[in-house]
């Protein structure tokens, strides 16, 4: 299996974690928050990585950046606070705030891979 950026970039790669991280939010929303709201939300993400798959190209990758930045809000909200204070290091809280930090910046480089040339091949970057 090549890990080349060209690869972990590909937005078929970048829908897929999105959904999956999606679709564990689904049973967060209904076991743990209990919050029809966030439910409601969460749906609305697992559509749009559903619908970011099947577009691709640089349509994908401008969904992937509104993601990226609508991500800012939790990353403030929660994420940055659960790792600072280092609170729950052993329930889970913390490994799940490290790996939503890597999709958060995963999805950013992602949508901005278009105007960095991340991701393209030296013969793409040169044209």
């Amino acid at each position: 299996m090549n890990l080349n950026a060209k690869t972990i970039l590909n937005h078929k790669v970048v829908a897929v974690v999105n959904l999956l991280w999606a679709i564990f939010h689904i049973w967060i929303a209904i076991t743990i928050e209990q919050d029809y709201f966030f439910l409601a939300i969460v749906i609305v993400f697992v559509l749009t990585f559903i619908g970011a798959y099947r577009i691709g190209g640089n349509k994908a990758r401008y969904v992937f950046l509104v993601t990226g930045l609508l991500y800012l809000v939790p990353l403030f909200e929660g994420v940055i606070p659960t790792l600072i204070s280092g609170e729950g290091e052993f329930d889970g809280w913390y490994l799940a705030s490290v790996i939503w930090l890597v999709i958060f910046a995963w999805t950013l480089l992602a949508g901005t891979a278009q105007w960095t040339g991340l991701g393209k091949s030296e013969s793409e970057a040169s044209e």
